[in-house]
């Protein structure tokens, strides 16, 4: 029986020694200097994934420095959009709204809209600001009488948002919700008065507005309620507009209060 004393036997056996050390150097994730941590068992990983935006994938790239970048894990769907963003995020901005840079986590839906970051859930109304002024009923016909048939600005009623965490412009969009206390009447004609809240001189979204028919003689207190989209603007004015049925109709407004809620991420 041939054994290591035999030469054939033992460039056989070196043959195949060669053969498997060539497929283990194949199958084995070769580590640099730097990637060998301090005990057995643990590496420092650069890279893990296809790339950043592939579809279909997750990638992790675990040094670095730098937002939206590392480091920094992300799940992409079949359809290409960053689902879930962890780590150092780049600022973004979807569809409707948007998110700051920071370090933490990102959600995103199927259409690109951020579900929820590490400053807030959207969705949820946050308190932004509130305007209660009262004119007293003697400035009525200085400021707040409308007979015009398209609604016009109600004089003295407005309130300006701005950045409620920076104190200045916002970067990128959202969605305010305006809950809206005008006291009016029908102060001359037969016919109906309204009143409802604009922003930046637009009409909102989902507009309901407070409305006074012509036997309305004292001034009664009625609530609208109103959404607006908008974008990057450095801000916000909301403003009562008011309108009546026809020409011959006056419109009296005695005062005018607002509470505005941002709904989503807020529009840092």
């Amino acid at each position: 029986m041939a054994g290591y004393d035999d030469a054939r036997f033992l460039q056989a056996k070196i043959e195949k020694l060669e053969r498997e050390v060539e497929q283990l150097k194949r199958s084995t994730l070769p580590l640099t200097a730097q990637q060998v941590g301090p005990i057995s068992g643990w590496f420092r990983a650069g890279q893990v994934g296809q790339g950043p935006g592939v579809k279909s994938s997750m990638h992790a790239k675990f040094d670095g420095n730098k937002a939206g970048d590392a480091p920094r894990i992300s799940v992409t769907d079949a359809n290409g959009i960053t689902r879930v963003e962890l780590g150092n995020l780049a600022a973004y901005t979807g569809p409707s709204n948007g998110s700051n840079a920071q370090y933490g986590l990102r959600l995103i839906d199927t259409i690109g809209n951020v579900q929820l970051d590490s400053f807030s859930f959207t969705n949820i109304a946050k308190y932004s600001s509130s305007n209660s002024t009262t004119i007293s009923t003697s400035a009525i016909s200085t400021w707040s009488t409308v007979n015009a048939a398209t609604f016009t600005a109600i004089s003295g009623s407005s309130l300006t948002v701005v950045n409620p965490v920076t104190g200045g412009a916002f970067t990128h969009g959202g969605q305010l919700m305006i809950i809206a206390t005008i006291a009016g009447k029908v102060s001359a004609g037969t016919g109906s008065a309204y009143a409802a809240p604009y922003v930046n001189g637009a009409v909102t979204l989902g507009l309901t507005s407070a409305a006074w028919a012509s036997d309305s003689t004292e001034f009664i207190n009625q609530t609208c309620l109103a959404f607006y989209n908008f974008g990057a603007v450095a801000s916000l004015s909301i403003q009562f507009y008011g309108s009546t049925s026809a020409n011959t109709v006056t419109g009296a407004y005695s005062g005018a209060g607002f509470d505005a809620f941002f709904l989503g991420a807020l529009p840092y």
